[in-house]
C-alpha cells in the first residue's frame, strides 16, 4: 500500500514539534539531541539514532539526504555548498509524500538551521527547514552574522536555544539584547504550545547554556587566531 499523503501545514507543524522534543531530550533521557549539522551521513545517522538515511531523489547522498528517525519522522539535511535550496526542499517534500503547492510555499525561505557561513568547509550536511521569510530575516540580520567562526561539537553540531527558536518560527525580537530576546522567545515557545508553563525554569537554564556556548566560541576563536593570549594555567573554554 502506498504511503498516504500529508498536507504542507501538517508536516511543518509536526517538524516543529519534533525539533522541540529532541531539543528537550524527549527521546534521549533529557539530553539535547537537536542535531543541526553533521560531518557526513554516517555520523548523522549514528548521532540521531536514526532508523535510516537515504538520498533525496535526483541528488547524490553527499549532496542531500533524508534522515528517518525512530518514530518515522523524516528530515532534510543538505550540503551547505549546494545551490538552489528551494529545489532540493521541494524534491524532499515530494519524496516523503507532502502535498506542497506554489501557493503553500510563498513566504517561506529554505534555510540552513546552522548558518552557511559557519558550515562551509567544516561540515558536510546541514539541517534544512522552511522558515517564514520575515522571521528568517530577523535572525540573519544580526545574530547569524556573529556566527562565522562557530564550530561543531565533534562529528555533529547540537543546536542550542537560538536555533530552536528560529526552527520554531519565532523571530529574534531584540538583536541588541540577546539575553532578553532569548527569554522573550521562551514566552513564545510556551504560548504557542510547544512547551508547558512548568518547563519555564528548565528553558531559562537553556538561555544560559546558549550564551555560554556563544562566549566559548568567541573566546576560542580569539585565542586560535592570536587576537588574545591565554593566561598560563587558564583552561580553554570548550
Amino acid at each position: 500500500m502506498p504511503n498516504s499523503t500529508k498536507s504542507f501545514k501538517s508536516y511543518l507543524e509536526r517538524a516543529k514539534r519534533e525539533n522541540y522534543d529532541r531539543f528537550r531530550g524527549r527521546y534521549s533521557l533529557g539530553k539535547n539531541r537537536f542535531i543541526i549539522a553533521a560531518d557526513d551521513p554516517s555520523a548523522l545517522l549514528i548521532a540521531a539514532n536514526g532508523r535510516g538515511i537515504d538520498n533525496v531523489p535526483g541528488y547524490a547522498k553527499s549532496d542531500a539526504v533524508i534522515l528517518t528517525l525512530q518514530n518515522g519522522h523524516k528530515e532534510l539535511f543538505a550540503d551547505p555548498r549546494l545551490r538552489k535550496h528551494r529545489d532540493v526542499q521541494l524534491a524532499f517534500l515530494d519524496a516523503i509524500n507532502v502535498v506542497c503547492t506554489d501557493r503553500d510555499i510563498i513566504g517561506y525561505d529554505s534555510d540552513h538551521v546552522y548558518p552557511k557561513s559557519a558550515a562551509i568547509d567544516q561540515v558536510g550536511l546541514v539541517m534544512m527547514n522552511l522558515i517564514d521569510r520575515t522571521t528568517n530575516r530577523t535572525w540573519g540580520a544580526d545574530w547569524e552574522k556573529r556566527l562565522k567562526h562557530d564550530r561543531a561539537d565533534g562529528p555533529v553540531k547540537i543546536g542550542q536555544l537560538a536555533p530552536i527558536l528560529k526552527a520554531l518560527g519565532i523571530p529574534m525580537l531584540d538583536s541588541k539584547n540577546i539575553y532578553d530576546a532569548l527569554n522573550l522567545g521562551i514566552d513564545r515557545i510556551i504560548s504557542l504550545g510547544y512547551a508547558l508553563p512548568s518547563e519555564r525554569g528548565i528553558l531559562f537554564n537553556r538561555v544560559e547554556d546558549c550564551l555560554l556556548d556563544k562566549q566559548a566560541q568567541d573566546e576560542n576563536y580569539a585565542v586560535g587566531t592570536g587576537q588574545v593570549n591565554l593566561a598560563p594555567g587558564k583552561p580553554l573554554i570548550l
